[in-house]
């Protein structure tokens, strides 16, 4: 008896085959106008549920990792990727504040990041930063952030593309490195990121000439734009009237 079936406003999808062969979507709406008689209204959705399908193969298979989350900042969805580089199963995270993949070090610094957002801003900067895998191997990924409101303006959830890009990181590190005279005169954090150097005068130059090019520069000051240039996640500050260079290491940019 359809009358114990019925729910008032239901709507639903049901796949029926055509006359010539071909399947068809069909969204149907039911109404009811007596204890006796029940109109059910159908219409033709199968090219938005194809569309529908297309996107979440796209985002299934994307060599990125893609999830979204509540305007609390719990996961809601989660792709593939996440397992393949990760190695956590969307069962594992779901439900999981996004911040239980990254580093212990970084936690209170994304946060912070993630909360400075203006009332008129639905989209965050790129970020950067080392996140922990199921097997406790870090990597450095690239996240960018798609804020969703409601229409009075509220956080309702949160889209993200997450890039893992620790081979970039690697790369860096080691053009650093060829920078250096000695391994033991740099100090590493994260596996991939220098925080400073305990002796600037050896490190930029052998010479502690202070002999000027026709730039106005020492081999020094040479030395510590060139490290600029090639890690731009390093701050150095040069002074003219001393010898000492300080670095800022930028976790959170």
């Amino acid at each position: 008896d359809y009358s114990e079936k019925y729910v008032k406003d239901r709507v639903y999808i049901r796949k029926l085959k055509c006359k010539n062969g071909d399947y068809k979507h069909i969204q149907w709406t039911d109404s009811k106008h007596s204890n006796d008689l029940f109109v059910g209204i159908g219409q033709d959705v199968t090219e938005q549920v194809k569309a529908r399908e297309q996107y979440k193969n796209l985002v299934q298979n994307a060599p990125d990792i893609i999830f979204e989350a509540d305007g609390s900042g719990y996961f809601t969805f989660i792709n593939e990727a996440m397992q393949r580089i990760l190695g956590f199963s969307s069962e594992e995270l779901l439900g999981q504040h996004f911040t239980s993949i990254v580093s212990d070090d970084n936690k209170l610094q994304v946060i912070k990041f993630y909360s400075e957002l203006s009332t008129n801003q639905n989209d965050f900067d790129v970020l950067e930063f080392p996140v922990t895998s199921k097997s406790k191997k870090e990597f450095w990924v690239s996240q960018k952030v798609i804020v969703y409101r409601n229409e009075v303006g509220e956080i309702v959830s949160f889209s993200a593309i997450t890039r893992d890009i620790t081979t970039l990181k690697n790369t860096e590190l080691e053009k650093v490195k060829r920078v250096f005279h000695k391994k033991d005169d740099y100090v590493i954090y994260n596996e991939t990121k220098l925080i400073k150097a305990e002796n600037i005068n050896y490190i930029f130059t052998s010479s502690t000439s202070n002999v000027q090019n026709e730039k106005g520069l020492t081999k020094r000051d040479e030395g510590i734009l060139k490290v600029k240039s090639i890690h731009s996640d390093i701050d150095i500050v040069i002074s003219n009237k001393s010898k000492e260079s300080s670095f800022n290491h930028k976790t959170v940019r």
